[in-house]
């Protein structure tokens, strides 16, 4: 277990499903209805492909996403920015006019925005208009309704995403779940270094308090050895003294201090952090030892 990687998603695959999604639910929009009948397997695969367009866009945990009521949706609003707009960028005022937004209960009963943008709110607009048409009974509320069996269940937004994930070409699309997405969002804003402000409006809108944001949804441990802790390892050639004041991600490694690795992937590492890693590997049979 403590060797086992924690892979996120790629933002390569990240981008294809994106895309993937929005040209699959423009297609069953445009073809929704032929001849004024429905296409029930048209408004199905946008009920699918909906939701997992809500649980990406949104970095949600997919069962917040799939028990979202139509209710829900029906009282989404635009941000009013008519008292803030001098405090806000203009294509921050751009994105106040474009998104739409509501609240929705999530876990331990927070009360958590999901937003909308156009694509997502006109689709959906539509899969409520003919709910009845597709089959999907009076008594169900939900947003994402199965509509067979006269169920009153929603579909499994970790179903829909497993599906559309392997349909949509992605090179790992077994890490296109929602838990992953959320720490890729994550992982993402510690390297943007975000103030406590950002930080704070970060964790309440991903639904979760610090601490738990801190512990499991940051840069993997063995992406902070590697690219932060190995700078500290320049002590051993006397600059140390050259960095004082400056946070680690300022620090720089020069090019002479590096020795190139042959491998797939060009790892570079210290010239001296390598040799100790050679020195224990002759004396002791193993690659290192505990520092």
């Amino acid at each position: 277990k403590r060797n086992v990687d924690v892979i996120l998603p790629k933002h390569r695959d990240v981008v294809t499903m994106t895309s993937y999604l929005k040209k699959t639910a423009s297609e069953c929009q445009n073809n929704l209805t032929i001849g004024g009948v429905l296409n029930k397997g048209n408004w199905n695969t946008l009920n699918e492909v909906m939701l997992c367009r809500t649980i990406m866009f949104n970095r949600r945990r997919s069962g917040e996403v799939a028990r979202m009521k139509v209710v829900d949706f029906q009282h989404k609003r635009k941000a009013d920015v008519t008292d803030n707009c001098d405090h806000l960028s203009p294509i921050e005022q751009h994105l106040a006019k474009i998104f739409e937004y509501s609240e929705i209960i999530g876990k331990n009963g927070k009360t958590l925005p999901v937003l909308y943008d156009q694509q997502m709110a006109s689709c959906m607009g539509e899969l409520v208009k003919y709910r009845k048409e597709a089959g999907v009974i009076e008594s169900d509320n939900y947003l994402f309704p199965r509509s067979n069996y006269d169920s009153e269940e929603y579909i499994r937004g970790s179903d829909a995403m497993r599906k559309h994930s392997e349909n949509s070409g992605v090179s790992n699309h077994a890490s296109l779940r929602a838990t992953k997405l959320r720490k890729q969002l994550a992982s993402s804003a510690q390297i943007l270094s975000l103030n406590d402000n950002d930080l704070d409006l970060l964790i309440k809108f991903m639904g979760h308090s610090e601490s738990v944001h801190r512990h499991f949804y940051r840069l993997p441990d063995n992406v902070q050895r590697v690219t932060k802790l190995t700078k500290l390892l320049r002590m051993e050639n006397g600059t140390i003294n050259a960095e004082g004041g400056r946070n680690i991600n300022d620090i720089s490694i020069q090019a002479n201090d590096l020795v190139e690795v042959p491998s797939s992937q060009n790892i570079q590492f210290p010239k001296r952090y390598l040799c100790r890693l050679l020195y224990n590997r002759e004396r002791h049979g193993r690659v290192g030892r505990r520092l």
